[in-house]
């Protein structure tokens, strides 16, 4: 019946239900449909059932090839298969092989099921040079980003031209660009591309060559990918000794800065200095130089923002920031938004943004990992739903504030005054780590079943509402609950203590 079903949906979607189980649900529910077809019923009810061991992470491989041949003409299930990191070599290549012979080989389901396979970690070399001339731009871009495509393959997808004899599609390339696997000549050639995205992929390359990040983050004409080449873990070696190069030019240069020379810092060395130095005073010092009127104004901007953001910027550069920036316009919005949001920002600076007029800086508070409780307290009753919001997000919100959140929104709820955004404020709430458990027992009854799914989610979930949720009448709900690692915990126990 349907509860049945309910139940093994939810076993099946449970993260640590077993290769075991999973494999017997797999075949009960084959079974059952070859009951359904013989007696020409058509009913899908199992398919989400099906899919969902299809996309486990514990289902054996034996029994992903039981599911390909059984639903292969069910594209959703197959896609799934294809995609899980458990599936055979085999399996995969069979797979292909029944998709190659059906008659729309590059219709869009079929597309979905052969991307699939072209980013599957276990496709054989031959399946993905067969995927590397697909018609379909999009299966092609799929084996480009496979780590685990030869090196001979994704050589040929970068110097493959199109019939009129143009570079390669641009989505091949960007996942090219990206692609770790990728040698370093070929990251070299398209850090020269002529699309901005293609390079920023190149920046952030683990395997890009250091001398290409530094030419990247020192002379591209796009601050994206400066900026992206500049926090490459890889360039953290060419970082220091350009940093310390720079370092030593603002030190020797403090006063010749506005004169032209080969020892004048460029823009982009500056800004190397604003984003990275982990040194105080250089950025303190480096501040005061922005006044040089060989930088454009854009410029100014750009590294004010830079050392903002830079956690290690000392309070006095954050105060001459804030100070000069204090305007409605975009640009100062932005940069006190920067400030908001830097993790060591001193208290008594993030009390004075928090009453900034404008929302979206009281909402980069909210945001701020390090914002002190009693800051986060005085936002939660903040006008604006986005900045409410954003405090029931923070983990450093404490208990007390997220109960005082939940009666203001239930009271709203009873006085018809209740909306969407008090539907979102609950269901993230219901699932904060610092809600207290009488909250949480409160919102387990809430007539919102998103609520209540969130509730079943979380791990402090008091253990006598278990039962009271598992007969919730929302199959989701019961869903969510089957994830929760407090019910894995509770069975342990009781099995601990079963007396053999």
């Amino acid at each position: 019946d349907k509860g049945h079903l309910r139940i093994v949906e939810a076993v099946a979607n449970n993260a640590n239900a077993s290769s075991q189980v999973l494999n017997y649900i797999a075949n009960q529910e084959m079974k059952r449909r070859q009951r359904q077809q013989s007696a020409n019923n058509n009913d899908t009810s199992s398919f989400s059932i099906l899919e969902a061991v299809a996309k486990h992470k514990n289902t054996s491989p034996s029994t992903l090839h039981s599911l390909s041949t059984y639903e292969y003409e069910n594209h959703n299930i197959t896609s799934l298969i294809a995609r899980n990191p458990n599936t055979s070599k085999q399996t995969l290549s069979t797979i292909l092989e029944l998709q190659r012979h059906r008659q729309q080989y590059d219709s869009s389901s079929c597309v979905h099921v052969l991307s699939g396979i072209a980013t599957n970690p276990n496709s054989s070399k031959q399946d993905l040079l067969t995927l590397s001339t697909h018609p379909d731009a999009y299966v092609r871009s799929a084996v480009a980003r496979n780590i685990h495509t030869p090196t001979c393959i994704l050589l040929q997808l970068a110097n493959r031209r199109d019939g009129d004899g143009t570079d390669h599609c641009f989505h091949v390339k960007l996942e090219l660009a990206g692609n770790t696997s990728l040698p370093q000549d070929q990251l070299d050639a398209l850090s020269f591309d002529a699309n901005f995205a293609i390079r920023v992929n190149v920046a952030r390359n683990f395997n890009t060559r250091v001398d290409t990040l530094e030419r990247l983050a020192l002379e591209d004409d796009t601050l994206d990918v400066c900026l992206a080449a500049m926090n490459n873990p890889k360039t953290k070696n060419m970082n220091n000794a350009t940093l310390k190069n720079c370092e030593h030019l603002l030190h020797n240069d403090n006063n010749d800065m506005k004169e032209e020379g080969s020892s004048r810092l460029s823009f982009k060395r500056r800004l190397l200095i604003a984003s990275n130095s982990m040194n105080p005073t250089l950025l303190e010092k480096l501040l005061i130089v922005t006044t040089d009127t060989n930088l454009k104004e854009e410029e100014h901007y750009k590294i004010k923002y830079a050392i903002a953001r830079n956690i290690h910027a000392p309070e006095k550069a954050l105060a001459v920031i804030l100070s000069a920036s204090s305007t409605s316009s975009k640009e100062d919005q932005r940069i006190r938004a920067a400030v908001a949001c830097n993790p060591r920002l001193p208290i008594h600076f993030n009390i004075k943004l928090s009453q900034d007029m404008h929302p979206h800086i009281r909402t980069c508070v909210a945001k701020n990992v390090n914002a002190p409780p009693t800051t986060l307290d005085k936002l939660s009753t903040d006008i604006d739903t986005g900045v409410r919001e954003c405090v029931a997000q923070n983990h450093q919100t404490s208990g007390a504030t997220l109960s005082k959140m939940v009666r203001t929104a239930i009271k709203h709820d009873e006085n018809e005054y209740y909306d969407n955004n008090n539907c979102a404020l609950l269901v993230t709430i219901a699932q904060h780590p610092n809600t207290k458990p009488e909250i949480l027992s409160m919102l387990s009854r809430n007539k919102w079943t998103i609520v209540r799914e969130a509730v079943a989610r979380n791990p402090r979930l008091p253990v006598f509402h278990l039962k009271e949720l598992s007969l919730d009448d929302q199959t989701s709900v019961i869903r969510e609950l089957s994830k929760n690692s407090l019910v894995q915990r509770v069975a342990d126990t009781l099995s601990s203590q079963i007396v053999v």
